[in-house]
Formats: C-alpha cells, structure tokens, sequence
C-alpha cells in the first residue's frame, strides 16, 4: 500500500514537473517574440535617427552634456564620447549664451512646456551653425533626468534669406536710380513696390502706396477726351 502511495505521489510530481516546464516553455516563447519586437523596433528607430536632419543632446540644468543622439555626429562633426561631460555653452555662440540660459531656465521651471530655442553653434568644421530647436524638460523622468533638446541646422535656408533680402536691397537701389517712375504689382494688381520717381508723379509714398490696389493710386486719362482709360494692367495680367 505504501509503495502505491509514493508511485502516485511521484508520478503527481512528475506531471506537476511538465506542466512548469510547459509554463516554463511559454513564457520563454514570449520573452522571445518579444525580445524580437524590440529589436525590430530598435533597429527602426535607430535608421530613422540616422537618416533625421535633427540631432538630440540631453543636458542638465548647468549644461552640461549627459547623453546625446546618433546622428549628433554625422551633423555636428562630434563623436558621443567626445561630446558626453562636455558644457554646451563652449559650444554655443557667446552673443547667444545668456538667451540660451533664460530658455534653460524656463524649460527648468515650466515642466509641461516646450521651449523653443534659436542660437547659433560651432560645429567640429569651426564654422557657426544657425540651430532652431526646442528643450523639454524630463528631469522627472528616471530613465532621463535631463533637459531633452532637439535641433536642426538652418544654416542653408538664414544664408538664402539674407541672400534674397541683400538682392531685394539691391533691386531697391538700382529702381531709385532710374529716372522714368516704376510701379511693381502682384498678379492681383496689388502694389508691392514704387520707385522715387513714381512717389513724385502719384503723389504716393512707398510705404503708403504699398499693400493697396494700384487704381487707387494711380490712373491713365485720355489726353484729349480727358476720360480714364480701362485698367490697362489688368488687360495684361489677365489677357483674353
């Protein structure tokens, strides 16, 4: 009777045994798929970091460096290691540093907000870079305990900008040179520009002629019949 006890007591433990390991089986199944989902996941956010225009430095409340994105290299011309430790603001314009701290400052103090920033950077070329970007606060947060900043390079399109404001300066320049009066419209006949010597035959200056529609200030009449011609400008903006 005794050995029929300890038979079933161990074949109960057996199949006791077969169902943990069968649980066991499971949740190794499960850690798996899961632990390829997450490197699946991984592997995209990491492409997608190295093809970003933008790069991210996390930073505390003195500046200084605690971690910092992938692609910072390919944009700044830094490696991880060399960045990492290091104080920002060496980096930072110094017409721009004290701008800079006030945004720290109230990203600091403003947990829930997103504080923009503008402020030009020296990248490994030793060239100024003109950075737009943002800092959000996460101290809070365990896994970052850091000042999250986000920029990207604008270099390219402040340097078109202040191209086209130099060449529009020129274009003002060159039309207050001319003798005969000129008057640029938009297609909607609206002025957008009007040379000195139109300001003296309208009676308009500029900055007044600007913005409105061109019969307001300025009309051809018929020598001889003394009558308003039709909107000659229009006829030619919209032929037919």
């Amino acid at each position: 009777m005794g050995n029929d006890d300890g038979r079933k007591a161990l074949i109960d433990e057996i199949y006791r045994l077969r169902r943990s390991i069968a649980e066991l089986e499971g949740v190794e199944k499960e850690l798996f798929q899961t632990s390829g989902g997450l490197k699946r996941r991984n592997a995209c956010f990491r492409l997608l970091a190295d093809n970003s225009m933008c790069f991210v430095l996390v930073i505390d409340k003195k500046l200084d460096i605690k971690y910092v994105l992938p692609p910072a290299e390919r944009i700044f011309g830094y490696s991880d290691e060399y960045l990492t430790g290091k104080d920002l603001s060496q980096f930072i314009n110094p017409d721009d540093i004290s701008a800079f701290k006030v945004s720290v400052e109230r990203a600091v103090s403003e947990p829930e907000s997103t504080v923009s920033v503008c402020f030009e950077l020296k990248f490994s070329d030793g060239l100024w870079h003109s950075m737009l970007g943002t800092l959000k606060n996460m101290l809070s947060e365990p896994c970052v305990k850091g000042l999250v900043g986000s920029f990207t390079d604008i270099t390219k399109y402040k340097n078109a900008e202040a191209e086209l404001e130099a060449e529009k300066e020129r274009l003002v320049a060159i039309l207050g040179s001319i003798g005969e009066g000129v008057i640029g419209v938009d297609s909607g006949g609206i002025v957008i520009l009007l040379n000195g010597t139109a300001e003296k035959l309208t009676g308009w200056r500029r900055e007044e002629a600007v913005g409105k529609s061109l019969n307001d200030i300025f009309n051809i009449i018929d020598e001889k019949t003394r009558m308003k011609y039709a909107d000659p400008v229009g006829k030619v903006l919209n032929p037919r």
